[in-house]
Parts: C-alpha cells; structure tokens; sequence
C-alpha cells in the first residue's frame, strides 16, 4: 500500500526543492512589502472608488469585459457573503502572491545570486503600480492574482516549453489573467521575450538560432492563443450573465483589438517615448525622484552597452547577437503594450505594472552576464555593484514614496470627515430640525475657497487613483453615510428636479456660505452650487 505523506513531509519536500535564490526573493518580497505599505495595511484608507464599492462589491466586472474578475468576485459573495477592504487581509493576501510571483521569476530565470533574488523580490512588490494598486484595496487581492495568474503563464512557456499540458495552462493562465485585469497581458509578453534575448545572449553555439526563433514563435502563438481564449470566454460569459453581448466602454476597454494603422504607429511612438521617459523626465511616478530618473538612464546604458559588447566579444555568433539586440529593441513596446492593446484606453499608474520588467531584465542580466562572463572579472564586477547601488537607490525611493502617498491619503480623509461633520452638523443645528425630514442637495460642484488644504502633501506625491479631496467625488454621499453614519431620507431625481424650479431656492446662497442650507416646507435643502 502507498504511503500517503504527511503535511511536515510535504513542507519539507517543497522546501528542499527550493534555491536559496527561490527563498530570498520570497522573504525579501514579504520584509520590502511590508515597509513599502504596511501603512496601508493598518490603517483604513480609501479611495473615490472604494466609498461607492464598499462593503460587498468588487469594481466592474462582466460589464468591462472583465469576466474572470466578476467570477471571482461571485465566488467570493458565495463563499465569504461578499467582497470586502479587510486591510490586513487583503493586504496580506496580495503580498503573499506577489511574493510567489517573484519566485517564480527566480526560478524562470535561473538567477543565482541570492542577492539579485532579494533586489526582484523587492522590485515586483515596492513597484508604484502596486502602491496605486493598494488605493483600491477592494480590489487589491483581485488584481494581484492577475498579475500572478499572468507571470504563472509565463513560468509554464519558459520553463516547460514542451509539456502539453503546462502550455495548455499557461493559455488558460493569460485568458484568466485578462478576464481580472486586461492590462496585465504584456507581464507575459515581457518574460517570454527576455527568455528569448537571454537565450541569443547567452547560450552558445550549442543552441541553434533555428531553435530560438522556433521557441520564440512558440511563445507568439501562446499569447495569442491567450487573448483568444479570454475573448471567447468574455462572449460565452457575457451571454450567460445576460449583458447584451456588447463590449464595456469603462476606460477605453472597449477598443481593446480595435486600432488602426495610424494609431497603430502612435502607439508605437508613445511605448518608446514613455520609455525614454523613464531616464529623462518624470513618467507616470514610476521614477518619482531625480535619482530614480538617473537611476533608470544609467540602466539604459549599462543595458545597451554590455549588450553591444556581446556583440563585439562573439563576433561568429552575430546572428544570435542580432536578434538579441532586435529583442532588446522591442522591449519597451513589450513593456507599454497596452498603448497598442487598447489605442483609448485611459492609461495611469495601475495600468502599468509591465514596466517594472525594465528593472527585473536588469537584475536577471547582470546575473547571468556574471556567469556566462567569467573571463571578464573586472566589467561583471562593476556591473554587480552598479546593479546592487542602483536597485538600492530605486527601492529605497518606491518604499518612501508609497508612504508619502498613503499619508496623502489618510490627510485627505481627515479633512473630508471634518467637511462633512461640520455639514451634518449645521443641518441638524437648524431650527425645526426633526430626524424625519427629508434632505435634497441642490446642485453639484462645491466651490469652497477655504477648503484647499486637500491631501497636504499631495502636491509631491501626487500618483493618480487618489484625490486631493472627496467633497467633488462622485461617491462623497457614501462618505457621509457609511463613514459618519448619517443616513436620511435623501431626495431622489424627482424631488431634486421640483426643487430647482422653486424660487427660494434659486435665491438661496452656495455652501458653505450663510443661507445656504434651509428648511423650506418640512425638507432640508442643502444648495451645494448655482442651478444651470
């Protein structure tokens, strides 16, 4: 009879499978998580999305084509009776797969340096996208099974070309990964094509060229394969939820496979000029300091030098060389795929997880220029410490900016709960006042001058998916009701609509000024601006 293992023999048997590389880009990933957002983690932030989401709801899902996102989250209302912003879970959660995903880029990689492990551990949870990420804690333990999801599919084509079933995964892997977040596909793109430039880089002539142009068209036919399924999939799931069959047009998703030539080419343009971007200028607070930015050119250089001086050291292979100078060359189209993905997509800091591979192809080549570059002692040298000091500068940056932004965050919200306490508290000051009356907001925007302090700090850390202020947002009413726990009867369209036309009202003065909130006829009328 078969002996079945025990849970300690299981744990061992994975452990010992285990690099020392493969455990320290994990430990590092969860110590460097936790500096970069545990703020987040212990203290209830939130953002314009959150207030209306919460508690119980997980975003848009089927509605934006994201179909794996909405079976999750009715999995989730099943299991758990809803999806909710534990921080610490959620957060938790998040890191936890993120430091797999690391893992496994380790592992995919082969990266020796028990060092350069740490430094990916720390890049693919400390990387802004994932600060932006936690904005939306709602969501956060979604997306980051995305980015999970999408980096597996790519461990399955890399590591096991040639197993069936792992490719058949590895499809399944990228349609599940764009049913969450679709923006998410190009982690994939990038990790197969530097499995393609490390393979012309340093596998010698032993490797055929046929053979890396044959993997690397294995690789196209996969991601393809991907998209398809996920397109599919969407159909079969919008016709089972029964939403029309039509594309959400949330953020521009609804051009996702929809471009033409011209926006073809300008979106060739703006992947190499968000690049460059990264070296020269601020870009999307992904070099959020002048020292990151330096950081970035100097990785440049490094990158394209060394490469050159492959080149120049194989001169019988140039062949090979050639292709990983081409592969070099398409990296940053890689990298902001989505521009093409989706020509009007609206593109921010979440958006643009992908580009953290910039930083990950630097570790994993110093790596393996290391190895590979043993004759050239002094230049893997140098290239090792301008890999360790740079990598250091960056992290050190995205640790520090990811809590400047979460302490935006938290002043934003003291200042919103003192707006509207001291709204609530004037209408309940009113003469008359009863709890039973109803209370109708006239008009939308707030003009209030004495009101501009909003998040203090956030003209520095300014990274979008936060607001200054929520006394504008769309869902400011759930702030008032869900967080200060005042909820009256407030007056719909209908009610909204009769009053405008009243003529007291039209004469009544904008909040927060005198005369702005009145009780007219047993309702409360707060004029928020002039009717139009």
């Amino acid at each position: 009879m078969r002996e079945i293992k025990t849970p300690e023999q299981c744990v061992r048997s994975v452990m010992a499978r285990l690099s020392s590389a493969d455990k320290m880009a994990f430990a590092s990933a969860i110590v460097i998580g936790l500096l970069a957002h545990l703020y987040a983690f212990t203290n209830k932030l939130y953002n314009y999305d959150e207030l209306y989401n919460t508690p119980g709801n997980y975003g848009v899902g089927i509605e934006n084509n994201r179909w794996f996102l909405e079976l999750l989250g009715r999995f989730s209302s099943r299991t758990l009776t809803g999806s909710y912003s534990f921080p610490w879970v959620n957060g938790a959660v998040s890191i936890l797969l993120l430091a797999i995903s690391a893992m496994l880029v380790v592992r995919m990689f082969e990266v020796k340096s028990t060092l350069f492990a740490g430094v990916i551990g720390g890049f693919m949870v400390a990387f802004p996208a994932v600060t932006c990420m936690f904005f939306f804690m709602f969501t956060a333990v979604y997306y980051s099974v995305g980015i999970f999801l999408s980096i597996l599919a790519a461990y399955f084509l890399v590591r096991l070309p040639k197993n069936i079933f792992a490719n058949l995964l590895a499809v399944l892997s990228l349609a599940c990964s764009l049913g969450i977040y679709q923006a998410y596909f190009p982690n994939a793109v990038c990790l197969c094509l530097l499995a393609v430039i490390l393979s012309c880089a340093f596998e010698g002539k032993e490797r055929k060229l046929s053979v890396v142009v044959l993997r690397g068209v294995h690789y196209v036919l996969a991601l393809v394969a991907g998209m398809g399924l996920y397109f599919i999939l969407n159909k079969v799931f919008q016709r089972v939820w029964a939403t029309g069959g039509s594309m959400g047009s949330y953020q521009g998703m609804d051009t996702m496979g929809q471009i033409t030539a011209g926006e073809f080419i300008d979106g060739i343009k703006l992947c190499y000029q968000s690049f460059f971007a990264l070296g020269r200028e601020g870009m999307l607070y992904l070099n959020p300091t002048q020292f990151v930015v330096k950081a970035f050119l100097i990785i440049m250089l490094v990158l394209v030098g060394s490469a050159l001086f492959l080149l120049y050291a194989y001169k019988e292979d140039w062949k090979k060389k050639a292709l990983m100078l081409l592969g070099i060359a398409l990296f940053p189209v890689a990298m902001f795929l989505i521009y093409i993905m989706a020509p009007k997509a609206y593109v921010y800091t979440l958006v643009i997880y992908p580009a953290v591979f910039i930083l990950i192809f630097f570790v994993v080549w110093v790596d393996r220029y290391s190895q590979v570059m043993e004759r050239y002692g002094l230049l893997t040298s140098i290239m090792q410490w301008i890999a360790v000091v740079l990598s250091g500068i960056i992290l050190a940056a995205y640790i520090w900016y990811a809590n400047g932004c979460y302490m935006c965050m938290e002043y934003t919200k003291y200042h919103d709960m003192a707006y509207f306490e001291t709204m609530v508290t004037q209408i309940k000051s009113l003469d008359g006042y009863t709890d039973e009356m109803q209370v109708v907001f006239i008009g939308d925007e707030i003009e209030d001058e004495s009101h501009q302090m909003g998040g203090l700090i956030d003209k520095v850390f300014a990274m979008e998916g936060k607001s200054e202020t929520h006394i504008n947002s769309y869902s400011r009413w759930h702030l008032v009701t869900k967080y200060l726990g005042y909820a009256p009867e407030f007056g719909g369209y209908e009610e909204v609509q009769k009053w405008m036309a009243n003529e007291e009202v039209q004469e009544m003065s904008c909040y927060p000024d005198d005369g702005s909130i009145k009780i007219i006829d047993d309702t409360i009328i707060v004029k928020l601006s002039e009717i139009e």
